[in-house]
């Protein structure tokens, strides 16, 4: 089946005009943002990322979870250096939470050119 280089500018200008999926997607952005901050601040409250704290929960995995070996040695791991482990949670919990809920200029942002391909 031939297509024709006007067909497939025409489904490819269709797509990229759709606001109401945008809003949707916006939605969804701030909502798991917002859920992103609750844990934050709870998990803050809680002291989880303290070492003492850090290495309380993750000892605490181990003894009561059931993974893998392989991934408790890991676990283990983190735990016996907590305290350089529980700073960069509390820091790659925030830098998700900014991630999530600040729009960024990413491709899946960008605009749709008349005859782009819409693989990624």
């Amino acid at each position: 089946m031939t297509t024709s280089a006007t067909s497939v500018r025409n489904e490819v200008t269709t797509v990229a005009h759709q606001p109401q999926a945008g809003n949707g997607l916006a939605i969804v952005r701030v909502t798991i943002g917002a859920m992103l901050v609750w844990v934050f601040f709870e998990n803050l409250g809680k002291g989880l990322y303290t070492p003492a704290g850090y290495a309380g929960l993750v000892n605490y995995y181990i003894t009561h979870g059931h993974s893998p070996a392989l991934c408790k040695s890991v676990m283990a791991l983190a735990a016996s250096h907590a305290a350089m482990a529980a700073p960069l949670q509390a820091r790659g919990s925030g830098n998700c939470w900014f991630r999530c809920s600040h729009r960024s200029e990413s491709r899946w942002d960008a605009q749709v050119e008349p005859g782009a391909s819409m693989r990624c």
